[in-house]
């Protein structure tokens, strides 16, 4: 018996081990709904039907794809096909081309109805560049508050009396949970700023980075940032899988006995892409810089899914595939502060490929010749990005010494958007005689019918700024 094997999606395979395939699961004709349209009256196909005066059904024919096969058998795999299509409501003679016979029956019709047509072109686009400017490292500090400066000079005795100043900002964001026909996407995660600042004093001379940087190593100054982030997808037959995982933080330490710490961990798949884990970090400057966007399919599952039509078992293979994601870091730590950037860019989809299609039943070698099936499309769990900005700690505008406090958040996802389903297509002559006019492409009809798995359009668009707000200012002991 011939076999096909057909690749839906085009991504790059790596030698990532199997330990999420599960068992070979079963979706028969009970997890199928049908049409429901009456059945219609069927004249089987005769010899003559397609050749016109002759009987010989044992003649050679050609098919559109060079295939040759014999007439009797040709004809028995348009009877079974066509029979068992007018048994579900679709006469012989009709005009549709294609025809979606079923779907899911999780899947709701409200999603059918709502079928998209969008391309599901990878869109992980580069973070902004109004985030990028504006928390560039070498970017020159331009506080967009102006607060009124304070004109009382404090002495030695009352800068050390005053308390430590605490910054502690922390966002949180969790959309809603969407599903549809039991496919579930699940966005968690957090952004913040954490720092402790040790008033100390500046003479004139010092007021500029050289006096900064040797007054400040002598204080107690702490100033953190950090992102994580989470993704869980549940498939399926499969069920819940940690896609996506991101955890940051950068710590600066401004006296000269204490280390920085940088921290970044990207996990795709189970597969570890970026860790960056630097507890003991003894330079006065560290830049960590990674930007990077990761190719990667794993296998999850398979499953035999019932085609109708062709009242059979199509052998599927289940993939979730990570077409460009991963995440861009640019961060900057010294003992004034730390600042940069912090990007996630997500592209998860889940696939489907038949391994291979086995075309059995009464029609055996001759229906495999005829027609050609597998499955198509895909399901985007999560596209888009989330652009993190940050800036904390001391410096200067002008000659006063100000405390920047500066963040951003900026997230643009889509969630469960695309369409998956098994096909097979087969061709059917409308001419006189198969035999003299074969090799003729307009006297052949391709016929195609489809089994919906999915297929909706974007369930969530997520475009929201979870923050925007600079809260730099002067500081009250200067």
């Amino acid at each position: 018996m011939n076999k096909r094997t057909l690749a839906i999606c085009l991504a790059v395979s790596t030698s990532l081990p199997l330990s999420l395939l599960a068992q070979r699961k079963l979706l028969g004709q009970t997890a199928l709904t049908t049409s429901n349209l009456s059945a219609k009256p069927f004249t089987p196909y005769s010899l003559t039907s397609f050749a016109s005066g002759t009987k010989a059904k044992d003649s050679i024919v050609k098919l559109p794809n060079k295939k040759s096969l014999k007439l009797s058998e040709y004809l028995a795999a348009i009877n079974y096909l066509e029979g068992n299509l007018s048994k579900m409501g679709y006469a012989q003679n009709r005009t549709e081309k294609t025809v979606i016979v079923a779907r899911l029956n999780l899947l709701p019709t409200t999603a059918l109805a709502a079928a998209s047509t969008k391309s599901t072109t990878v869109q992980t686009a580069p973070m902004t560049a109004a985030v990028k400017n504006r928390f560039a490292i070498n970017a020159r500090l331009a506080p967009q508050t102006t607060k009124p400066s304070f004109t009382t000079v404090l002495k030695q005795a009352e800068i050390d009396a005053m308390p430590n100043e605490s910054i502690d900002r922390n966002i949180e964001f969790n959309p809603p949970q969407f599903s549809v026909g039991g496919y579930k996407t699940n966005l968690s995660g957090s952004v913040y700023l954490k720092g402790t600042v040790d008033p100390f004093s500046l003479n004139s001379s010092q007021k500029n980075a050289a006096g900064l940087l040797n007054e400040i190593k002598n204080t107690g100054n702490e100033f953190t940032a950090g992102l994580n982030m989470t993704v869980n997808a549940q498939v399926p037959e499969i069920g819940e899988l940690v896609v996506y995982k991101l955890e940051s933080e950068f710590t600066a330490r401004s006296n000269a006995s204490k280390k920085h710490s940088s921290k970044a961990k990207l996990t795709i798949l189970q597969q570890v892409l970026i860790n960056e884990n630097q507890a003991n970090i003894s330079t006065e400057a560290y830049n960590f810089r990674q930007n990077r966007l990761y190719n990667v399919s794993k296998l999850i599952g398979a499953a035999d899914i019932y085609t109708y039509g062709l009242n059979a078992l199509m052998p599927v293979d289940f993939y979730l595939s990570a077409i460009g994601i991963g995440a861009e870091v640019d961060v900057q730590l010294d003992r004034t502060g730390v600042n940069g950037t912090v990007g996630p860019r997500l592209a998860q989809s889940v696939i489907m490929e038949t391994s291979a299609t086995e075309m059995l039943g009464p029609i055996g070698e001759g229906i495999s010749n005829t027609v050609d099936a597998g499955v198509a499309g895909e399901l985007r769990l999560i596209e888009g990005g989330l652009d993190y900005g940050f800036s904390l700690g001391l410096g200067f505008s002008g000659t006063k010494l100000i405390l920047k406090n500066d963040m951003s958040a900026i997230a643009d996802l889509e969630i469960l958007r695309g369409r998956m389903y098994t096909f097979y297509q087969y061709p059917v002559f409308t001419c006189n005689n198969i035999i003299f006019q074969g090799l003729d492409l307009s006297c052949w009809e391709q016929r195609r019918v489809e089994t919906d798995v999915f297929r909706t359009n974007a369930l969530l668009s997520f475009k929201k700024t979870l923050v925007d707000d600079d809260k730099t200012e002067p500081v009250k002991w200067q």
